[in-house]
């Protein structure tokens, strides 16, 4: 006669709690969809534009006889790299409050993996490659030669992690029924 008790117990609450769960309003999911949109573009500009800079500088210094870039070009690439590092790290800060909608699709905690790991590397890699570029890539150690391999790689997959974030992001416009004019009104 427990056993029977505890069963309807466990049902009856299993019945209360789901019917107590209130469903998200469209209003809502668009605020959320839109909020990870807008950080997500802005901050992927800042770090992209960052990253191409890094990259034309290293041609650069390539070209240049010694194989290094002058202070001034240095100090640019500096401020650049502190404003993309400043970017994420607002991102992520504002992003860690957004209440997740969706667990089935986990946009918002994917998306912050995804900074976190561009941060991560640019963080562990872009100081030393700014380094090098202001004394030279004509001398460079085996040990420098992997980072430089190694920034590459990890660069490729994040963008592949990037690809599918936006995939994600498309399913998640898609099952919640967010228009086109809807992201509109926001830029997106």
């Amino acid at each position: 006669m427990k056993t029977n008790n505890r069963v309807f117990l466990f049902i009856a609450g299993l019945i209360l709690f789901s019917s107590c769960v209130q469903p998200v309003s469209h209003d809502k999911e668009v605020t959320y969809f839109i909020t990870i949109a807008t950080e997500m573009n802005n901050t992927t500009s800042i770090v992209n534009d960052f990253w191409h800079e890094a990259f034309e500088a290293t041609k650069t210094a390539q070209q240049n006889q010694d194989m290094k870039l002058d202070s001034s070009y240095i100090n640019t690439l500096n401020k650049s790299y502190q404003i993309s590092t400043l970017a994420l790290s607002n991102s992520i800060e504002k992003l860690s409050t957004v209440e997740e909608i969706d667990p089935s699709i986990n946009l918002k905690e994917r998306t912050l993996t995804h900074l976190k790991d561009i941060k991560r590397l640019q963080e562990s890699a872009l100081p030393v490659v700014i380094k090098l570029l202001g004394t030279g890539l004509g001398n460079l150690t085996d040990k420098e030669r992997e980072s430089f391999e190694e920034f590459k790689i990890k660069g490729g997959e994040l963008q592949a992690t990037s690809d599918e974030l936006k995939k994600l992001a498309f399913d998640f416009q898609d099952q919640h029924k967010i228009t086109g004019e809807e992201l509109a009104k926001y830029g997106l």
